[in-house]
């Protein structure tokens, strides 16, 4: 009829809408036997796009969760998508897979674009931590940089600046040609007078 505009199809209403119930698996099945019946019939780019990120994103989960790291690092490579602040996840496995593979330069790259880019404090300040974990200390330090003292929801990284301290204390504590330096010694005080546990109080009696 002219101009008129295709009515909507209702395939596609239910193909989108277990697309949004996390049931890929039928999706694909649904387009398998669409396309069989209509051979000249092709899913939307949109929905394929989506599809694929999805999958990529648990092949991508699946591969960290079991320490198959340069799978997870493939994945990404083919995948750049996933790799955004509304996956910070995602964001946060490719860094330790970059971590467990050597590379701590590209972990750090993550985790600055992370600090950089994403908005949400909870997750920025689990960047720092994951960080403490994986990356060198120094590299940690330079990542402190990033925090956002400003803002509706400024950062509070504290946490961070007064393990980094602890460990350097420690650290002084076990080995005679290390010193510690006041501010660090200040920071493990104040640490001890707000804890009860004897870790950092043993540090100190040294």
């Amino acid at each position: 009829a002219g101009g008129a505009s295709a009515p909507p199809d209702p395939i596609l209403e239910r193909l989108w809408n277990l697309y949004r119930e996390d049931r890929i698996a039928e999706v694909r099945a649904a387009i398998a036997e669409r396309q069989a019946s209509d051979p000249n019939w092709k899913p939307p780019q949109e929905l394929v796009t989506a599809l694929e990120t999805v999958e990529a994103r648990r092949r991508l989960v699946n591969a960290s969760d079991s320490g198959q790291w340069q799978t997870v690092l493939s994945v990404a490579t083919e995948s750049p998508s996933l790799l955004t602040c509304t996956n910070v996840d995602v964001l946060w496995r490719v860094a330790e897979a970059f971590a467990r593979t050597d590379q701590p330069t590209r972990t750090r790259d993550v985790y600055t674009y992370l600090l950089t880019n994403c908005a949400n404090p909870a997750e920025r300040l689990a960047t720092v931590q994951k960080a403490l974990t994986l990356l060198p200390e120094q590299q940690v330090t330079d990542l402190l940089q990033f925090e956002r003292t400003t803002g509706d929801t400024p950062d509070d990284f504290s946490s961070i600046r007064d393990e980094l301290a602890r460990r350097r204390v420690e650290r002084a504590s076990l080995d005679s040609k290390a010193t510690a330096s006041a501010e660090d010694l200040a920071a493990v005080e104040r640490l001890i007078r707000n804890t009860n546990e004897a870790g950092p109080v043993l540090i100190l009696g040294w």
